[in-house]
């Protein structure tokens, strides 16, 4: 379990290195560490949890902090964020209804939270105490086994970010963003709902907002894009995909976009 934590250390300090973030938003749909839990024992921590109103702005915890509590969010939007080494501040992830926030830091050995999270709207917050959750998990070998598995496929998640943030360009990155959304948002139609503002938008896929707007123009002029409100409409995915050099596989539900 140390090894694993090491490696996802290390992969992490790699994303510091090239000034790269997380290309992912959480839905509350991926799985997450609490849904490996059997029913039985997610109620008991559930019950056992307590919940806390996080007005907009406000900060659930501090990179450095203590980690003693896993969070959950019940309503609302939560961010989390880093400060790199040009002294920008940027969004390595962000959590809607359903997303459980610090997973890996329940584990790590240091014990402290790696990052910042700061609530960017009115958010209620379930959060489990420490303790209780490594309690029920020493009950069950079995459980255990299956957490080290969770954190090796993350570990396969991190290098896949790595190398889709280190080679590709901006327009690619954008457009496997938004082939992501559109797996978690499982639409029929290429109708993708943007769930957060474009300047966090920009800072997901590493770019400047006015570079993600000349982006925007520039496919809305060739008809590969049509914005509707938060929305994006794609057209014709295929030819979108071939503009920038993407196989439209990219788009299907089984393809796993880090």
């Amino acid at each position: 379990m140390i090894v694993i934590l090491i490696i996802i250390d290390l992969i992490e300090i790699s994303l510091d290195k090239y000034q790269v973030h997380w290309v992912k938003i959480n839905m509350g749909k991926e799985q997450t560490l609490l849904d490996l839990f059997p029913e039985q024992q997610k109620g008991m921590l559930l019950n056992q949890a307590k919940v806390k109103r996080y007005n907009a702005g406000s900060t659930l915890f501090e990179k450095g902090d203590r980690a003693e509590y896993l969070y959950v969010v019940k309503r609302g939007q939560v961010k989390l964020v880093r400060l790199m080494p040009s002294g920008d501040e940027k969004i390595f992830k962000v959590f809607l209804a359903n997303g459980v926030i610090a997973e890996m830091a329940m584990f790590m050995p240091e014990q402290s939270y790696p990052m910042t999270a700061i609530a960017e709207v009115d958010s209620d917050i379930i959060m489990i105490k420490k303790p209780e959750l490594l309690e029920q998990i020493s009950f069950s070998p079995a459980l255990a086994i299956e957490i080290m598995g969770f954190m090796s496929e993350r570990i396969s998640n991190l290098m896949n970010t790595i190398d889709a943030l280190t080679q590709v360009n901006a327009e690619q990155r954008f457009i496997m963003f938004l082939a992501q959304l559109k797996q978690n948002q499982k639409r029929e139609r290429a109708l993708i709902q943007l769930p957060f503002s474009k300047k966090v938008l920009a800072n997901q896929i590493c770019v400047k907002p006015e570079t993600l707007s000349r982006l925007l123009k520039k496919l809305k002029d060739k008809e590969l894009l049509i914005e509707r409100g938060n929305c994006i409409e794609l057209p014709d995915i295929k030819k979108l995909c071939e503009s920038a050099e993407l196989l439209p596989d990219i788009f299907d539900e089984q393809y796993r976009v880090a």
